[in-house]
């Protein structure tokens, strides 16, 4: 019996200290007077226990009776809580006002976005959409999905599917565009840049080249055919070609760094608009870096209401000298980041080779590389009208 109900404690309990010759007549007189007692204990030569905040005047009239004297050592639950806060009105009625507006803004659409078009505009669908009840202030209560997907697709006959569904304050109205097949034009095959064929597969045409011959952008690959209506040269030209790019890295250069100075921000996200709650509203730094991190929320701030906080690092340039070694590694880094991001998705990297060369009286590392790929070179080049 050390400690009070977990229900006391949410509800009230106050700790009160009996001191006297008798306090055990005290809890006697309590029981038989139907007040609650809970979390019996000695301590000191004293005894002390919980009761109700409101049933803690009743033991004064016992106390004299039994010649103890109680004190109030502890308070704990919402009871005190709100003693307190009943005292400030106005920031009750604040909280309250501010509940209801987000409990308004939780039910409405603040954000409508389009994913999936290409051709057909953004603009023109959610004009679509607009006809349909759904634009950014609109309730979610009034808006039917199936509704608005049925006028879109009417109005818009170049989708061919159309699904929107609504996630908290965002509706997301995803379309597929229906596929046009382009009207084939006859023409050859030729190369789009320079290789080393490793293999032809022609479906249609005459085949110019063959495996180990060497192309130029512009070569014709696969001659198509005149004499036959659909004439056009198919086929594929697996070839071998080489991207190349180089990279220089001073050995001296003046880099931003943290002087440890730093700025908190705090932000009300609601759906993309951010509302500065706490914190300066102007950085104090010339330079400076920002980082956000969030709070109740997704990261996304279109699909969040969240609290962010930013933090800006005041920034000072000073000089930094890099090792000869140092700059070898970084440039080969770089250089390989720019390499892989000039190779196309659907091509296949075979090799990839870099040369650095440190030029100590420029002050310099120069790197170069080589990247050796295997790729459809083919590409149709239709003859004219």
């Amino acid at each position: 019996m050390g400690a009070a109900p977990v229900l006391w404690n949410l509800i009230g309990a106050v700790k009160v200290r009996v001191q006297g010759p008798n306090p055990a007549r005290l809890l006697n007189l309590c029981v038989s007077r139907g007040i609650p007692v809970s979390g019996i204990r000695e301590e000191d030569g004293a005894l002390v226990f919980y009761t109700l905040p409101w049933r803690y005047r009743e033991l004064r009239p016992l106390a004299f009776k039994s010649r103890c004297r109680p004190q109030v050592i502890g308070r704990s639950g919402l009871w005190f809580l709100w003693s307190k806060v009943r005292k400030r009105q106005v920031l009750v009625a604040s909280i309250l006002v501010l509940c209801g507006v987000l409990y308004y803004l939780s039910g409405s659409i603040w954000v409508v976005d389009v994913r999936g078009n290409s051709r057909v505009s953004k603009e023109r669908i959610l004009g679509a959409a607009v006809k349909a009840g759904l634009y950014r202030g609109a309730r979610k209560a009034l808006i039917c999905t199936e509704f608005v997907d049925a006028i879109i697709s009417g109005d818009i006959p170049e989708l061919g599917w159309v699904y929107t569904s609504i996630h908290g304050t965002v509706a997301v109205i995803e379309v597929r565009e229906k596929v046009e097949h382009p009207v084939d034009r006859p023409g050859d095959m030729v190369a789009r840049r320079d290789g080393l064929v490793k293999s032809v597969l022609v479906l249609s045409g005459n085949p110019l080249v063959k495996a180990g011959d060497t192309v130029k952008a512009g070569d014709i690959l696969i001659a198509g055919d005149p004499s036959v209506p659909s004439g056009t040269a198919r086929g594929e030209v697996v070839a071998s070609t080489w991207y190349k790019a180089s990279v220089e890295v001073p050995l001296r250069e003046v880099q931003p760094r943290r002087t440890g100075r730093r700025v908190e921000v705090r932000l009300l996200n609601l759906r993309g608009n951010l509302i500065p709650l706490f914190g300066s509203r102007t950085v104090p730094f010339r330079w400076y870096e920002v980082e956000d991190s969030v709070a109740g929320g997704g990261k996304e701030p279109e699909t969040a209401i969240s609290i962010i906080t930013r933090t800006y690092y005041e920034l000072a340039w000073v000089e930094a000298e890099r090792s000869p070694a140092e700059a070898r590694d970084l440039a080969r880094k770089r250089l390989e980041d720019i390499v892989r991001r000039q190779l196309p998705p659907s091509v296949k990297l075979i090799d990839f080779s870099v040369e650095v060369k440190i030029a100590p009286d420029q002050g310099v590392v120069v790197a170069t590389g080589l990247a050796q790929a295997e790729e459809n070179i083919a590409v149709l080049k239709p003859w004219p009208q």
